[in-house]
């Protein structure tokens, strides 16, 4: 694994960022539950993300797709 292009330093520590669901320990990351100084924001990851939306659209770059009709089709 790298970081910037050069090999992770083995006893050097690193700052993760990622979502509660593996931070938690899903996925079967269960390093990740016993991990140094956690710190939660107090934010879910669907509050961050509509958090993101929100601003992006408020700097006029809409996130999605241009051509997301006809994208979804349902069969009968």
């Amino acid at each position: 694994m790298r970081l910037n292009g050069k090999p992770l330093q083995a006893g050097a520590n690193y700052r993760l960022v990622m979502n509660g669901f593996l931070a938690d320990g899903g996925d079967r990351f269960s390093l990740f539950k016993s991990g140094l100084n956690r710190s939660d924001l107090g934010v879910s990851d669907l509050e961050a993300m509509l958090h993101y939306l929100k601003d992006m659209d408020q700097q006029g770059k809409p996130v999605g797709s241009s051509t997301s009709a006809g994208r979804i089709q349902r069969s009968l």
